[in-house]
């Protein structure tokens, strides 16, 4: 509850003066702090949010891959309006764009190594 606390102030006073790099590390710590939080409430929403429906896909390497290209687009053409609608919909587009990635190319790809191991595997 004191990191919680601990943010928000954090947040408040950053937004009062203008220091918003203060607000994005508060932001940065509040995710950190709510990924590895050990509430039940929070296991009980991560159960709750992960992806069962779609086949539980691994969504890590394409949110790292897009998300830099695609903030940087939305802030250099100006389509949102501040920081933290440019974080959210990039979240939003990266994680569509991830799920693809994963289901038309990563799934694919990973089937395939299944028979080079196959072919290598055989003796000469």
């Amino acid at each position: 509850m004191a990191r919680l606390i601990g943010v928000a102030i954090a947040a408040v006073i950053g937004y009062a003066t203008q220091m918003f790099d203060l607000v994005y590390f508060a932001f940065g710590y509040l995710l950190i702090c709510l990924a590895y939080s050990k509430a039940p409430a929070l296991r009980r929403l991560t159960n709750a949010v992960e992806l069962r429906r779609f086949g539980k896909p691994d969504l890590s390497y394409g949110i790292f891959l897009y998300s830099f290209p695609i903030q940087q687009l939305l802030y250099t053409h100006h389509l949102t309006p501040g920081p933290i609608s440019n974080i959210a919909v990039t979240v939003v587009l990266a994680s569509a764009c991830a799920y693809f990635s994963s289901e038309l190319i990563e799934k694919p790809t990973a089937r395939l190594r299944v028979l080079v191991a196959k072919r290598d595997a055989v003796p000469a």
